[in-house]
């Protein structure tokens, strides 16, 4: 939609103009992720998760320590799903401490926006 421009100073004060703007919508809200469970997956060192995801979210990450060794990341990995995820390659018997992040990209700025963690959650795999 074109606006009237008028410049003023400089000698330029009888210089008008019509300028081109475009009027973006911003995205809607990324919500935050809601529901997450945990439980010991079929197979021996897997858990399932599941959770309710962020309103808007394109993609999702899980986060996970061991409760014994908390000095480092023992799970760290994006979602197969929208919803749930199976993590596997855990040690039997030893509890882990796992969360998932919402996210997605801002269209056209190259950016992306993260929502809140979910609240943590403890599991043991068979």
């Amino acid at each position: 939609m074109p606006l009237p421009h008028t410049a003023s100073g400089g000698g330029y004060d009888d210089v008008t103009a019509r300028v081109a703007a475009t009027a973006t919508e911003p995205p809607p809200p990324l919500g935050d992720i809601s529901g997450l469970s945990a439980t010991a997956g079929a197979t021996a060192g897997t858990i399932e998760l599941s959770w309710t995801p962020g309103a808007n979210a394109t993609r999702h990450w899980i986060a996970g320590i061991k409760d014994a060794d908390r000095s480092s990341l023992a799970v760290w990995m994006a979602a197969d799903n929208m919803d749930s995820h199976t993590v596997t390659g855990l040690d039997s018997g030893a509890a882990y401490i796992l969360t998932v992040i919402s996210g997605r990209d801002l269209a056209g700025s190259g950016e992306s926006e993260w929502s809140a963690w979910a609240p943590w959650v403890i599991v043991t795999p068979n």
